[in-house]
Formats: C-alpha cells, sequence, structure tokens
C-alpha cells in the first residue's frame, strides 16, 4: 500500500508552521513572507546590481519618504548593523566600476539646473539648528581650533602655484555668480556692511535725538547694517507699522547723489522714504514740519 505523502514535499517548519530560514541554519524567518532570517540573505554585486536597475527612475513621493522618515525616528541603528554596513562599503570601495559609477552619478546631479540652490537651502536649514552648528564643529574650542589652523596650514604648505591659482579662480567666479544671481547678495552685504558699521556718528545721533524727543519709540537706527533692504541699508526705520524710512545725508559724503534715487530704490519695495541732509540740522524746528508734512501726505 502506497503512503500518503509519496510524491510529496515536506517542508521542514520548526513547528510553527512556516518554512526554515533557505541558508540551512534550520532557523524561523521573522518576517511571514521572507525566505530568509535577517543577515542571512546571500547578498552579493550581481543582486544589488538587478535592485538598483529595478529602482532606477522611481521617485519616491513626499508621503512615502515621511512615511521612511516616521517609521526610523528614534531608533538607533545597532552595532551590528553599522559594521555590516562599513564592511560593505569597503569592499564596494574596492571595485573601480562601482567609484566610476558614483562619481558620474554625482557629476550628473550638480550638472542639473536648481541643485547647487538646493544645496545651499538645504544647509542654511539644517545650520540655523544650535544643535546641529554644535555637532558639526561650528561652535569649536580652542584647542578644535587650534588643531584645524594647523591642519589647514599643512595641507596648504604642499600646494603649488598651479593649486593657488585655480583656487583663487575657482573663489572669483563662484562669488561673481552669487552676486549676479542675487541670491546671496542680501547676505554679503549684511556681512560687509555690519563689520565697519556698528553705530551712528555724531551728526546721525543728532538726528536720532530729534526724532526720539519728538517721536518717542516711532522711529529706529538701522545704519548699522543690520537691516537690508533692496541691497540698501536704510538709516532710520519707521517702528509703528508705517513702510516709512528717513535717509540721512551728509553734505560731503552726497554731495554727488541724487536723493531721487534713493527714494526710488526704497519705492521698489513699498517704502516711502524722507531725505534729511546734513545742513538741515541747524533748524531742528524745520526738520519736525517736513516729517510732519511727509508723514501727514
Amino acid at each position: 500500500m502506497a503512503s500518503p505523502l509519496e510524491g510529496k514535499v515536506i517542508l521542514i517548519t520548526g513547528g510553527t508552521g512556516r518554512r526554515t530560514c533557505s541558508c540551512g541554519c534550520g532557523q524561523t524567518p521573522k518576517l511571514e513572507n521572507s525566505k530568509y532570517c535577517q543577515g542571512h540573505s546571500p547578498i552579493t554585486l550581481e543582486r544589488n546590481s538587478k535592485i538598483s536597475h529595478s529602482l532606477k527612475g522611481r521617485i519616491r513621493t513626499p508621503e512615502h519618504c515621511l512615511a521612511i522618515s516616521l517609521a526610523k525616528k528614534g531608533k538607533p541603528q545597532p552595532n551590528s548593523q553599522k559594521e555590516k554596513v562599513r564592511q560593505r562599503m569597503i569592499f564596494l570601495a574596492s571595485d573601480p566600476s562601482y567609484i566610476k559609477s558614483v562619481r558620474e552619478g554625482v557629476i550628473r546631479a550638480q550638472q542639473k539646473p536648481g541643485y547647487w540652490e538646493k544645496v545651499s537651502l538645504g544647509l542654511d536649514r539644517h545650520y540655523s539648528i544650535p544643535e546641529n552648528r554644535k555637532k558639526h564643529g561650528h561652535e569649536q574650542t580652542p584647542e578644535k581650533r587650534e588643531k584645524n589652523r594647523l591642519a589647514q596650514r599643512n595641507r596648504y604648505n604642499k600646494w603649488t602655484d598651479e593649486d593657488w591659482f585655480r583656487y583663487r579662480n575657482t573663489c572669483s567666479n563662484s562669488a561673481r555668480q552669487s552676486w549676479k544671481s542675487g541670491r546671496d547678495r542680501s547676505y554679503l552685504i549684511y556681512n560687509l556692511i555690519g563689520a565697519t558699521i556698528n553705530r551712528p556718528n555724531k551728526k546721525e545721533e543728532e538726528l536720532q535725538n530729534l526724532l526720539n524727543t519728538a517721536f518717542p519709540d516711532e522711529w529706529k537706527y538701522t545704519g548699522n547694517g543690520k537691516t537690508i533692504i533692496n541691497g540698501k541699508r536704510p538709516d532710520f526705520i519707521n517702528t509703528n507699522g508705517k513702510r516709512a524710512i528717513i535717509e540721512f545725508f551728509g553734505d560731503y559724503w552726497h554731495r554727488n547723489d541724487n536723493p531721487q534715487d534713493r527714494i526710488d530704490i526704497f519705492q521698489e519695495v513699498g517704502y516711502s522714504t524722507l531725505v534729511i541732509w546734513e545742513h538741515e540740522l541747524k533748524f531742528p524746528n524745520k526738520i519736525l514740519e517736513k516729517i510732519g508734512e511727509w508723514a501727514n501726505g
């Protein structure tokens, strides 16, 4: 009499009703549909290449990226997984074809329109968080600062004249492109002016005292470069919600300037501007009348 199991495949399930790991270890995979236990799957370059080609051109939606981020949040990577990743990177780094493909991919990405703008905005957001600045060494101790200085000096000592020429051209072209694009212009002006002008001069202090006396808490001195509007630094800005600016022109330094040019610059962004000349300070009452007529007009 024939056995009822004759001609049938018997799966060893380890008493769980599920198949065991295909590597032959006898353990049961944690995932029901998985053929291997975690870490038992034979990872080969050919297999990874097939996966890479199958996923090529597939774009993750923002919802998908958010779901991945939330799933990984608060779950530190185990040391065993870190070691596997490290060994994997060492293996890939020894493959010239892999290094070539990575380099070509980076070059293609950098040539895409808007790539560097995205990088810049991402870094701005990242370093706006104090914890990130501290983590990446932006808040350095004197010892770390000295160590970086010595390392940088040793690196520069090895440079040839050709290296310095290429470095200067790269910096010059980068600064020129940033200025032409206008993206970093306000940031550059802010740093340049803020580094040289910290307080009002004597004539500006005289006008500031006059404004504080006649219009308490209404005008703020901003000629120190902390406020940049349309590429220019206004001298006084109204703090009561009005888009109004008072510009102070010195008789000598602005003798060749047309006040209307400055008025037009601020008018482009919706600010009304009044220009007061240095010689007008001799008649404070007339200045107050001028401001009153301009404010009410």
